[in-house]
């Protein structure tokens, strides 16, 4: 992620690294902010859930873009496989 705040800028890399303990752990971890200190969402998850429940029935043709390819009816997740 790039945040440019003044003339000048800079870079800062984020990894999951309390998620992936958890779930190695064995705790289950659907979204981010919940393995986050101070429940932060992702941006993706963020994202992807709000459109889901603006437009739950895809009446608004929103919900069309975020929903996955394998799983009809299903919103994306950014979940690794198990």
């Amino acid at each position: 992620m790039s945040q440019e705040t003044h003339s000048g800028q800079w870079i800062a890399f984020r990894q999951p690294v309390r998620r992936v303990a958890l779930e190695k752990a064995g705790q289950p971890v659907e979204f981010t902010y919940q393995a986050n200190p101070g429940e932060v969402w992702e941006e993706n998850e963020w994202w992807i859930q709000l459109s889901g429940q603006l437009d739950p029935d895809g009446a608004l043709g929103v919900r069309q873009h975020f929903e996955s390819p394998y799983r009809a009816g299903e919103l994306i997740t950014s979940a690794l496989p198990r």
